[in-house]
């Protein structure tokens, strides 16, 4: 199993000067690039999935987050494990980068547009019914909002103001 990531993801991994939040792909393309291993999950994750953070991230406490992916990644050496799920590591921290394996960005239109035409497709595949999870991320939205927000607070505090 092997993913092309390009050249330019060394170059920023390299510099602590510029922060970077890696979200999903963008997590798992910061995990390979800083040595971890990006791997096929035991299963896929699509929908909401309870999140455990660790003490740097304990204000947000026990929330689900959206997710829609079929591989995981592993927390590169000299890294901070910051949050866990079912299937591995869900976020960590090394200097000014930040990867996260979910979504905090999820609106239900985003979930609308990936739940269409190949999305559908995919949702089948994994025995999801598509109505329902826009029934379900449309119920979760007020309180997903707030924590997307929250969470991009964290890491303009936290991070890139470090």
């Amino acid at each position: 199993y092997e993913i092309t990531y390009g050249d330019w993801s060394s170059d920023v991994c390299s510099s602590d000067l510029v922060p970077a939040l890696g979200i999903c792909f963008g997590g798992q393309m910061l995990s390979h690039a800083l040595g971890g291993r990006v791997e096929r999950a035991a299963e896929p994750e699509v929908g909401w999935f309870s999140v455990d953070f660790g003490p740097e991230m304990a204000e947000f406490g026990d929330f689900s987050w959206f997710q829609w992916h079929y591989d995981r990644f592993t927390v590169p050496s000299g890294a901070e494990e910051l949050a866990v799920g079912a299937q591995g590591p869900q976020a960590f921290r090394l200097g000014r980068l930040v990867g996260l394996q979910f979504h905090p960005e999820v609106t239900p239109a985003i979930v609308e547009r990936w739940s269409s035409g190949p999305g559908a497709d995919e949702l089948e595949r994994v025995g999801l019914d598509r109505a329902a999870l826009l029934s379900d991320t449309t119920a979760r939205a007020p309180r997903a909002r707030d924590a997307g927000r929250a969470l991009v607070d964290w890491f303009v505090a936290h991070v890139v103001n470090s």
